[in-house]
């Protein structure tokens, strides 16, 4: 285990749920074990009562201030979607609000969501098959073809050398647990990659807040004496990828601002009291 600036990092094989409301409910992992904390079915934040329960990243980026979307988008969208399904319970209302997309093997309708989830499964697999060629890949070929171009932009980047790693962090006012999508090396050092499956090319403060967190985490893992490098790749409905860096100095930012969230969260949830 390595400690340092009060921040706990552990490594292990990461989980991830799918399904139509993945964008929706909270993720809770049960860090008893910090080598691997495995993903609960738990899904509200009455259910962190054990101090080996630790929410996720993302969960903790739902609170990160966004006025657009929050006062503006989010609920005009919402006041649509209930006007054309009276029936409709909150709960799908929020999923369907996401949007809805075509399966790009079965043409079936999906949530955003689930196109995401799916589309990561298949670079995730792609990745370890990069680095394991023993890896055997489960994903179907339409969907590897879609990715392709997203994942030659990834080899243009680093060279892959682990896949959903995730680390969990606690110190005396915060815990969570992130996920890194890829990290592997460039020729100054390792570097971070996420990707996002977006209807547009744009990036947002959750993305680098994200991002920035995991590599400081990293870098206090391994006892690094410079931050990782962090990249995006948000790859659109048609499978175009386009790639988004930053600077040491966006990464020291949007970590703090994180943090500070972070820190919030936890307190008005009333974790590590």
């Amino acid at each position: 285990m390595t400690r340092q600036s009060g921040i706990h990092l552990q490594p292990m094989g990461g989980q991830k749920l799918s399904g139509d409301l993945t964008k929706n409910i909270m993720h809770i992992y049960d860090c008893t074990n910090k080598y691997q904390p495995q993903l609960t079915d738990k899904t509200r934040w009455s259910d962190i009562k054990e101090p080996n329960l630790y929410p996720s990243v993302t969960t903790i980026l739902k609170y990160l201030p966004n006025d657009f979307l929050n006062d503006i988008w989010k609920p005009k969208k919402l006041l649509e979607i209930f006007k054309d399904n009276p029936d409709i319970t909150p709960q799908e209302a929020v999923s369907k609000s996401w949007g809805e997309l075509k399966d790009v093997e079965t043409n079936e309708i999906i949530p955003s969501s689930e196109f995401g989830t799916r589309g990561h499964k298949a670079l995730e697999e792609l990745s370890k098959h990069n680095i394991d060629e023993n890896y055997q890949i489960k994903s179907s070929r339409a969907w590897l073809d879609f990715v392709q171009p997203a994942f030659d932009m990834l080899l243009s980047v680093i060279d892959p050398l682990c896949v959903e790693r995730s680390y969990c962090y606690d110190n005396l006012s915060s815990r969570f647990c992130g996920t890194v999508d890829v990290l592997g090396e460039k020729d100054e050092g390792l570097a971070l990659v996420d990707y996002k499956f977006r209807k547009n090319n744009n990036v947002y403060d959750s993305d680098k807040c994200q991002l920035a967190i995991e590599s400081f985490m990293v870098k206090e893992y391994l006892s690094l004496n410079y931050v990782p490098k962090i990249y995006s790749i948000i790859i659109d409905t048609k499978g175009n990828p386009f790639l988004h860096s930053y600077t040491e100095e966006d990464c020291a930012w949007y970590a703090k601002l994180f943090l500070l969230t972070a820190d919030m969260v936890c307190h008005h949830k009333k974790i590590n009291e």
